[in-house]
C-alpha cells in the first residue's frame, strides 16, 4: 500500500497505515520487512528495484517505506479495540470474517462501521461481500474489487447501530489493514462438504485465479453440479475482471438454489457495476425478501 501511494506521488506526510493482527509472532515477522524470491511475482517485481535492497535471505524494505506503517497487536472483537470513530479513510479487511460465525461477523462489521469515515471505502475478500451488504454498506462499484461504502444497502436487515462522533486524534487520516493470519483454533470453521470450494476462494483471494478455477472444475467433475461451487466460480471470474462469465456462474448457482443468498448479492453487485439498475434492483428485492424470511 505504501509503495503504491509513493509511486502515485502522495507525500509521506499525507498518509499513514495501521497494520493490525491478533498474532504477535506474525507482526514480528512483518516488522522485519524481509521478503524471499517468491514474494516478487508478476507486476510487483518492479517494486523490488525501487524499494528493496538485497540482504542475506532475500530483500529488505528500504527506509522510505518502513516509517509509514505502524504495526500493532489487536483483537477486533475486544472491548477496547481502537477507541474512537470515523478514524480511517480506507479499511482493508480481507479473509478475516470467513473464520467467524454469523453473530461474530455482525459484531466485527459494527466495529469496522465505527472506524470507517462516512465517505471512506472498505475492501473485503470476495467471499465476504455478502456480510457487508447485509449491514450498512453498499457497493462502491469499483471494477475488479470487492469495495464498499457506508450507507444503508437495500438488502440490509436492520438499521446500523448509532455511533458517537469522535474527532480523530491525528490530523493525518490513516488507512487500516485488519487481519488475522493465524486465527485461534477455536474460531476456525469445521471441515465442510464444500472444502474444495473454500480452498478455491482462498486461492482467488491470493490472486491465483487459474488454480482456483481448476479446483472448482475438479470438484464439479467429481460430484456434479453444485450451487456453492458455481457461486465460487462466479467469484473467481468476478475478481479476475471477467464479468460476463461471472454472471453466468452466479445464475447457474441460483438455478440450482434460488435461495442462495450470496449468489443473489454478488449478482446484484455485478449488475450495479454494469449499470443494469433495474435488474440489480430486482435481485436486491429477492435478497431482502429472503433475508426477512430467514430472520423470522
Amino acid at each position: 500500500m505504501t509503495m503504491a501511494l509513493l509511486d502515485a506521488h502522495v507525500p509521506p506526510t499525507r498518509f499513514r497505515i495501521d497494520a493490525i493482527d491478533i498474532c504477535e509472532r506474525s507482526l514480528a515477522h512483518a516488522r522485519r520487512g524481509i521478503y524471499g524470491k517468491s514474494s516478487f511475482r508478476g507486476d510487483v517485481a518492479a517494486y523490488r528495484e525501487r524499494y528493496f535492497e538485497p540482504v542475506s535471505g532475500g530483500h529488505s524494505l528500504c527506509g522510505a517505506v518502513r516509517p509509514q506503517v505502524n504495526f500493532q497487536q489487536g483483537n477486533l472483537l475486544s472491548a477496547g479495540f481502537l477507541p474512537g470513530a470515523d478514524i480511517y479513510d480506507v479499511v482493508f479487511c480481507r479473509n478475516l470474517l470467513i473464520y467467524f460465525d454469523r453473530a461474530t461477523q455482525d459484531q466485527a462489521v459494527s466495529v469496522l462501521d465505527r472506524l470507517l469515515m462516512q465517505k471512506g471505502i472498505l475492501f473485503a475478500g470476495s467471499s465476504e461481500s455478502g456480510v457487508f451488504v447485509n449491514h450498512s454498506f453498499s457497493s462502491a462499484k469499483l471494477p475488479m474489487a470487492f469495495a464498499f461504502r457506508k450507507g444503508r444497502s437495500v438488502a440490509a436487515r436492520k438499521p446500523p447501530a448509532t455511533v458517537a462522533k469522535i474527532r480523530p486524534l491525528s490530523a493525518r487520516r490513516p488507512i487500516v489493514s485488519v487481519g488475522s493470519s493465524q486465527p485461534p483454533a477455536e474460531i476456525r470453521p469445521p471441515p465442510s462438504p464444500e472444502s474444495r470450494a473454500d480452498e478455491a476462494i482462498k486461492l482467488a483471494d491470493q490472486g491465483h485465479f487459474a488454480e482456483a478455477s481448476r479446483c472448482c472444475e475438479a470438484q464439479l467433475l467429481r460430484q456434479g453440479p453444485s450451487a456453492q461451487v458455481f457461486h465460487v466460480l462466479g467469484l473467481v471470474r468476478d475478481a479476475s475482471g471477467n464479468a460476463d462469465d461471472a454472471a453466468i456462474y452466479y445464475r447457474k448457482a441460483l438455478y440450482l438454489d434460488p435461495g442462495h443468498q450470496d449468489a443473489l448479492v454478488h449478482l446484484a453487485l455485478l449488475m450495479e457495476k454494469q449499470g443494469l439498475k433495474s435488474e440489480a434492483q430486482t435481485l436486491w428485492n429477492r435478497a431482502r425478501r429472503l433475508a426477512v424470511a430467514r430472520a423470522t
